[in-house]
């Protein structure tokens, strides 16, 4: 019963697919349609946070239409 009582509390999930510093010239020309490169290539593992804590590894997949993720690895610390 320890651990049920926290069950049901939410948590934040965010996955980052990558991070870039742009210089605000650059974000100023900013536009519907702009694209702009991340570090990373297509196919590689995203990183899964929960409440902003490393907590896998996964890859974007397709689900109903919908972006997904499914997880590939765990996060081990060290």
């Amino acid at each position: 019963e320890g651990l049920a009582r926290f069950l049901d509390v939410p948590l934040t999930v965010r996955v980052e697919v990558g991070r870039r510093s742009i210089k605000v010239r650059d974000i100023l020309t900013l536009q519907k349609e702009s694209l702009f490169s991340l570090p990373k290539s297509a196919g590689e593992n995203v990183e899964v946070f929960v409440n902003g804590r490393l907590l896998a590894y996964g890859e974007v997949v397709e689900m109903e239409g919908n972006a997904g993720i499914r997880i590939t690895d765990l996060y081990e610390p060290v």
